[in-house]
């Protein structure tokens, strides 16, 4: 009788919920009617189709495709893109629900992309933008009783084509004709898989005397429905600023919170998921990633303008944890179009979304577009595409129009979003220009596409660094999952040998990745995919792309005031992938992801030599209030006996300087730098090596591992081990407060503490180690 009771008292809490949304809407609940049962057609057969959904999801979920992340199946599949599909369901209204009202509209939230809607075999509108509500008077193809609606989606390639065609001058791209999330067509670090489907809720709605705009309430759909919303209680914001100013003065790139400098720390964000649609699954995964983000010491994501716009429910957990959010409309990479119909529809684009985030304290800055001015300007489209003077004056002129200080995105953040900064595009100048480390911001390509060596980044540090990273692949529990046979392939092959495999080339989408890794592992770990195994491969990318990486934010930080941000490309993958992310399709943390948790620590020891003379400058670095204390130096060679011990006061904001003792070989030794508070409390440390890994005359290290029924992992080593990763066998799904760190031998055994996902027991789970210089 209880479990009753309690039941019957979460349906009034939810149709009290219910009732008191539609009141605030000015409607009432009797008035919208959901559309959840669909069909899809397949073989001249009608199946179950989940909405909000994708064509791919649901074949999947009817048994007729296998996942198209798994093995080659991203190729295996790509008829599923290139043909059209039709969706279908029904709705009874009696007569006297017809006159309730005296207008009546069928209403989509979002479909993914080109449809063409039909009421009772008619045709009652099409549908060409993913990112904006379509809306249908419906009133003169009402009938009483059964109605049935049909939706048929067709291929964005068809229309892309045609466009292109019809077009006055060829574009770089042509799915610029299509709005729709340029990721789901392939990116250096995503797959090709086109999808379509009704991806937001969808409904009947009643009205009487003005029509409504756009979705529900204006803002975005409410979390009854789901995808837009946040299907739970509000949560509330730790974000409690009064006013946001970006200070672009002088070529300065800062953010000003309540008028005061902030500096941010970060990553570049792209969606979950190749199928964007927040389902359960998808909810926990937008957690976990933010979660691990703010364990991270982030302050900031910025949401790449090639994926979706985000659901509130993204916006939602960065309003609760305190997470700044730098915001891209969704264009990146390209040249648009400049028709009047273009234009228009970008405009309610713009406005829809601008209207509907509006209400989230996270964001802090909309920006026009990802790349494309840096694109007109140096990717070589002027001479590739042979456009004339009045063209080029022409592709300026509209480029200006959408994306400019006074353009429609602009005019869309001034109105609905007043108060907040908008910038036209993002990096103010690319990274061959002078101007790209003296104003405005910057994406660092030098390392990575320019092959440069990751010192690099000490001499091109920009006003604000949005981009810059190195690229790593997943771990073996990832590799596993996508290509299962990979464990009868691996025992005796190179890891060069495997990387020609069709599966793993197909998780590879940058054409000169694994040159470019083989490089990079070359110059600072003496070794390339030829040399190792391919489980010792795996470890190493990750070890050399959080190095060279790391060389980055640390170069970043320690320019603060020149520099006032550091946005490494990228947090996350959207399927199991080699890509720049530092924590993997499958949630598992890359060695990227816990030197981003020391070197972005509000507190921190920074540290970069002097090439002139083989010292070492020494910062430290505190960004929320002033600290004074005492460094400790010590001078260790790698069985942790000391050199020479020098101690020094220090305070926040303040450099040191360190030089070589005369006669000390730079290959034998390593600085062991700690920060102590003014009560002799540790505060932070750092180990500052004098050459790079590979010239290190680093001794056989022997480490030990032991996990108690906590999850409290004790390490203890002989010998300086340089980048322990820890790993459980059997694997389970998990991070550790630490890992990819190095260790010097000691009395006392290092703790780190290991956090499952789920709570499973522990006493059957071994902790593993591997380590640089086995």
């Amino acid at each position: 009788m209880a479990r009753h009771t309690v039941n019957m008292r979460k349906l009034l809490l939810l149709f009290a919920a219910v009732t008191m949304l539609f009141a605030a809407c000015g409607k009432h609940a009797d008035n919208v009617l959901p559309l959840n049962k669909w069909q899809f057609s397949y073989w001249n057969e009608w199946h179950d189709a989940t909405v909000p959904g994708c064509i791919h999801t649901d074949l999947m979920a009817n048994g007729f495709i296998q996942d198209p992340f798994l093995d080659t199946n991203e190729r295996r599949y790509a008829w599923v893109s290139d043909s059209s599909w039709t969706y279908r369901t029904t709705f009874s209204m009696s007569r006297k629900q017809i006159r309730k009202s005296k207008h009546h509209d069928l209403v989509f939230a979002g479909l993914d992309t080109h449809a063409e809607i039909f009421l009772n075999g008619q045709r009652v509108g099409v549908a060409y933008n993913m990112f904006r509500t379509w809306r249908y008077n419906i009133d003169a193809y009402l009938v009483n009783g059964e109605n049935w609606i049909e939706v048929r989606f067709h291929p964005e390639g068809r229309h892309d084509d045609s466009c292109a065609a019809a077009a006055p001058f060829a574009y770089p791209d042509i799915r610029v004709f299509s709005r729709t999330a340029p990721y789901q067509q392939g990116w250096d670090w995503g797959p090709q898989l086109n999808t379509c489907g009704i991806w937001q809720p969808c409904w009947i709605e009643g009205w009487d005397n003005k029509q409504p705009e756009g979705t529900l309430n204006g803002l975005g759909m409410a979390g009854f429905f789901g995808t837009w919303g946040n299907d739970s209680l509000k949560m509330p914001s730790n974000l409690q600023y009064k006013t946001i100013e970006l200070n672009r003065d002088n070529g300065a790139f800062c953010f000003m919170v309540d008028g005061m400098p902030v500096y941010m720390k970060g990553a570049n964000w792209i969606p979950v998921h190749s199928f964007p649609v927040l389902d359960k699954m998808q909810k926990e995964r937008y957690r976990h990633l933010l979660r691990s983000a703010k364990e991270a010491n982030f302050n900031m994501i910025r949401v790449w303008g090639g994926g979706i716009y985000e659901p509130d429910f993204f916006y939602e957990l960065c309003d609760s944890l305190g997470i700044y959010v730098w915001q891209d409309f969704d264009y990146s990479c390209a040249l648009y179009p400049d028709d009047k119909d273009f234009l228009q529809n970008a405009s309610i684009e713009a406005t829809e979304q601008v209207r509907r985030l509006a209400k989230h304290k996270c964001i802090v800055l909309w920006c026009g577009n990802n790349e494309v001015k840096n694109g007109w300007e140096d990717w070589g489209w002027q001479k590739k595409f042979g456009y004339t003077p009045q063209q080029c004056h022409q592709i300026e002129a509209n480029m200006d129009t959408l994306f400019g200080e006074d353009g429609i995105l602009a005019r869309a953040v001034k109105q609905y979003a007043p108060g907040k900064p908008y910038i036209p595009t993002s990096p103010t100048w690319g990274w061959g220009h002078e101007e790209s480390a003296k104003k405005g911001d910057a994406h660092y390509w030098g390392v990575w596409w320019g092959e440069l060596p990751f010192e690099s980044y000490r001499d091109m540090t920009g006003r604000f660094m949005s981009e810059y990273g190195f690229m790593s692949y997943p771990e073996i529990n990832t590799i596993r999952r996508f290509f299962p046979e990979i464990d009868q392939l691996m025992d005796s092959a190179t890891a060069a040998d495997m990387l020609t495999l069709p599966a793993l080339l197909g998780h590879q989408k940058h054409p000169r990745g694994i040159a470019i890794i083989d490089q990079a592992l070359q110059r600072y770990f003496g070794v390339t995919s030829r040399d190792v195994s391919f489980p010792r491969y795996l470890y190493l990318t990750q070890l050399c792309g959080a190095y060279g990486t790391g060389l980055g934010m640390e170069a970043h930080r320690i320019r603060k005031g020149h520099c006032w941000g550091t946005l490494y490309w990228q947090l996350n993958d959207c399927w199991p992938v080699a890509s720049w992310s530092s924590i993997d399709f499958y949630g598992n943390w890359k060695a990227l992801h816990y030197a981003a948790k020391r070197l972005l620590g509000d507190i921190a020891v920074l540290t970069e030599p002097t090439e002139e003379d083989g010292g070492v400058n020494i910062y430290v670095v505190s960004d929320n209030k002033p600290i004074k204390g005492k460094l400790l130096l010590s001078l260790c060679d790698f069985q942790n006996n000391t050199v020479q011990q020098e101690e020094e006061e220090t305070a926040s904001g303040k450099s040191h300087y360190y030089r070589l003792p005369g006669g000390v070989e730079k290959e034998n030794v390593v600085l062991w730098v700690q920060l102590y508070d003014e009560n002799d409390i540790p505060l932070a440390e750092k180990l500052h090596y004098f050459v790079p890994p590979k010239r290190l005359h680093l001794p056989q290290a022997n480490v030990a591992c032991n996990m108690a029924a906590d999850g409290t992992v004790s390490i203890v080593t002989d010998n300086l081990a340089f980048g322990i990763a820890l790993r459980t066998e059997p694997y389970v799904a998990g991070h550790f407060s630490d890992s990819y760190f190095d260790l010097m031998p000691s009395n006392k055994p290092h703790t780190v503490k290991f956090f499952p996902k789920q709570s499973p027991s522990t006493k059957k789970v071994k902790i593993v180690a591997e380590w640089y210089n086995r």
